[in-house]
């Protein structure tokens, strides 16, 4: 149906048969990626209102769509991991727009510190 160009994916309709997105992990994944639901609109080039209804449950969220964004979470996981050990992050994520690329490198910042401000409160008890 509609492409992504940008990263060479196409939304096609849903063959996978195994446990699906809804609309709660859906939501809640753009929320810690820090991405809206206008931008993943702008990226995988469909309209707001199709995004607005995989967020609802209205429609299912299209597999290539939600390999995308488990590609990215994992990556971001990697690079978070990376940093909380001292080492360079692996991701640039220069495929990706720039827009995109700084919401994420915050996203990473924002769960770093957050990682760190639990290690110390653990290591208190």
């Amino acid at each position: 149906l509609f492409g992504l160009p940008h990263f060479g994916l196409s939304l096609t309709a849903n063959t996978h048969r195994g446990p699906r997105m809804d609309a709660k992990v859906f939501r809640n994944y753009l929320f810690s990626l820090g991405i809206t639901k206008e931008n993943l609109a702008e990226l995988v080039e469909v309209q707001n209102r199709t995004v607005r209804r995989w967020a609802t449950g209205y429609h299912d969220v299209p597999q290539d769509v939600e390999d995308w964004i488990f590609d990215l979470e994992n990556r971001l996981l990697k690079d978070i991991a990376a940093v909380l050990q001292n080492k360079k992050p692996a991701s640039n994520f220069s495929d990706l727009p720039p827009a995109l690329q700084n919401q994420l490198k915050e996203s990473v910042n924002r769960r770093v510190k957050e990682a760190l401000r639990l290690k110390r409160e653990t290591d208190k008890c």
